[in-house]
Order: C-alpha cells, then sequence, then structure tokens
C-alpha cells in the first residue's frame, strides 16, 4: 500500500496522501477504517476529457475524518451518555484508541469501549492538551481493596490496581506539607518519590462543557494520567527500531523539527508501555549485539522494554561478486 505514495504533505489539520491509481487510495481508506473509528467523504473533479473518444479524466479525493481522542487523554463524557455505556463516571482516561476507543473510570477501574458509531453519534473531545499537564511527586500511595460496587457497574480493569495517592506539585517540592489527595488508576506502578504526569483540575482553565456542568464536590483536585520515566535512560536502553514512511520534510536533514521527533518519540515510548499496542506492529532488533543484550539484563528502575521474543531480525541483502572458481 505504502509502495504506491507519490507524496505525503503536512496540512494543518492533518496529512494528505498522493496516489497514481483510485484503488491504492482506496485500500489506504480501507485500511484507517478497519483500525481506526474513523469517518470518511468521497468526492471527484473531472481534469480533463476527450470528446471524440469520450474518455473522462477525474480527481478522486477521499476526506477521512479521525476523533480528537488519543491515548492518555483525559474526557469529561455528558452525564447520560456515561450511563449508557455502562454506569460509568464522567471523567475518564482513554487507555489506547484501536477500531475502538479504550477508556477507563479512574475512580473504580471499570473499563469500555466506545465504538465509531457511538463516537460519532455523540463525538467528545479531550479536556485539556497535553501541555497543560504538571508535574506530580507522590509523597504517599495507599491500594483499596475494600471498595464497595455500585449497581449496573461493568468489566473492570484486572491490569490496574486502584488507589488513594498523596501528590505534590514537584516544582513546589520541600516549601509546603499540603499534600493533594486523589484516587488513582495507577497504583500497581506508583510508589512513593515516583514523578507522574497530572491535571491540576483546581488550579487549570479547562474550556469544557460537561466538565464546567459538573458539581466541584464531583471534580477530583487532581487527575494523575502516567508514570514518568527517565527519558534519557530509556533511550539507552531501546534496542529495537521501527520503520515508517517519511513525509518531504523529514526527506530533508536540514528540516527535522523538535515538534516532529518528540512526538514520534512518545509514540516508541507508548509502544514500550502498552503491549496491546505492539501486538499489530513490526518491531526489528537494532544492532549487531542487540541480540545478546536485550531483555537479558533487569533495569534497575524497571523500565518498560520490549522483550526479545517481540522483536524480529531485519533481513539484509547484500550483493556480491562471483568469484572465478
Amino acid at each position: 500500500m505504502h509502495q504506491n505514495t507519490t507524496k505525503i504533505s503536512q496540512q494543518p489539520n492533518g496529512l494528505d496522501f498522493y496516489y497514481p491509481a483510485v484503488q491504492d487510495a482506496r485500500k489506504l481508506n480501507e485500511f484507517l477504517m478497519k483500525h481506526l473509528p474513523c469517518r470518511y467523504e468521497t468526492s471527484q473533479k473531472l481534469i480533463s476529457h476527450d470528446t471524440h473518444n469520450g474518455t473522462y479524466n477525474y480527481k478522486v479525493s477521499y476526506s477521512v475524518e479521525l476523533p480528537g481522542i488519543c491515548k492518555d487523554d483525559i474526557v469529561c463524557l455528558p452525564k447520560k451518555f456515561a450511563q449508557k455505556i455502562g454506569n460509568l463516571g464522567q471523567i475518564l482516561i482513554c487507555l489506547r484508541v484501536t477500531n475502538n476507543i479504550h477508556l477507563i473510570d479512574i475512580e473504580t477501574l471499570q473499563i469500555c469501549r466506545v465504538s465509531g458509531l457511538q463516537f460519532w453519534r455523540q463525538p467528545f473531545n479531550s479536556v485539556c492538551d497535553s501541555k497543560q499537564l504538571v508535574h506530580f511527586t507522590v509523597m504517599e500511595i495507599e491500594e483499596i481493596s475494600d471498595r464497595r460496587a455500585k449497581s449496573g457497574e461493568g468489566t473492570l480493569s484486572k491490569k490496574h490496581v486502584l488507589a488513594d495517592c498523596w501528590v505534590i506539585r514537584t516544582c513546589e517540592l520541600g516549601m509546603h506539607e499540603d499534600f493533594i489527595h486523589t484516587r488513582t488508576h495507577l497504583g500497581h506502578l506508583l510508589k512513593e518519590g515516583d514523578s507522574v504526569l497530572g491535571l491540576d483540575v483546581k488550579n487549570s482553565n479547562c474550556n469544557d462543557d460537561e466538565l464546567a456542568k459538573m458539581k466541584d464536590d464531583r471534580k477530583p483536585d487532581v487527575i494523575l494520567v502516567k508514570k514518568v520515566y527517565d527519558k534519557q535512560q530509556r533511550k539507552r536502553k531501546r534496542k529495537w527500531k521501527l520503520k515508517r514512511m517519511m513525509n518531504d520534510a523529514e526527506r530533508d536533514a536540514n528540516s527535522c523539527t523538535t515538534d516532529g521527533n518528540d512526538n514520534f518519540n512518545a509514540f516508541l515510548e507508548d509502544i514500550e508501555e502498552d503491549e496491546e499496542l505492539r501486538k499489530g506492529i513490526d518491531i526489528y532488533i537494532d544492532g549487531a549485539d542487540t541480540a545478546s543484550q536485550a531483555g537479558t539484563t533487569a533495569d534497575p528502575r524497571d523500565l518498560p522494554q520490549v522483550s526479545l521474543s517481540e522483536m524480529i531480525q531485519d533481513m539484509k541483502i547484500h550483493d556480491e561478486e562471483m568469484k572465478d572458481v
């Protein structure tokens, strides 16, 4: 599919893919519809025609719209919609986006899947931008084992642990001891002293209509999203690579942007942290000595890593001259 792509250009609202034949563009459209909860529209424009033999040349365009929800986004659902899909709380965190949007309730560990049909009937957006998340330091954490189940409760996540957590802004560490209490789904990952990204709901300006309708006593002061690891150490420990398509800007070595690198590195980190995400991605061994190093040494900081069994060897063919016998 990607081999027939003639051009990829970046636009303010997405990417444009160019193909010489309609069937190639249709294959990409079918691929996106299979793996993401998206919708599309088709249009065609007459380029030229020959009146003598009755032939017409059209430019066919597929406009594919993707939901504006990504992994680790915080969403606030309308109250009736949240009750309809499993009697969930309104404030949820997106675990991953496949052909469904997977959400988790941070108060109960309930999980649900929102299909593309459900999403486009009742669209919702992220409460905040990722740049609004701030660093918190965990001061105390206590797992919750005796939570009372509510009526109509759906499936609970077995990968997460519900916990009461007391945190403080990292920038205010040592200045006071007014710790902030919150409930989190990251009890299986966090321990005292860890750094975690979260949204300071009380002191943030979130322009979300559903969040504004909620009563203050129903809103948490802080929403913890993900644990923070040492980025430099993660890069050094990374012994694998991906193959990807480059756009026009990336083909020029001098035009590589910092934002593009940051987004790609964040994607690599998501792959390391999410085993389900790795199932549909070909991960290649990077380096000749990786086979003897990857997955064999335990990391003292328990960094998320890709195991050697999930990697495949990159096949390289070298042409060599035939020797005379």
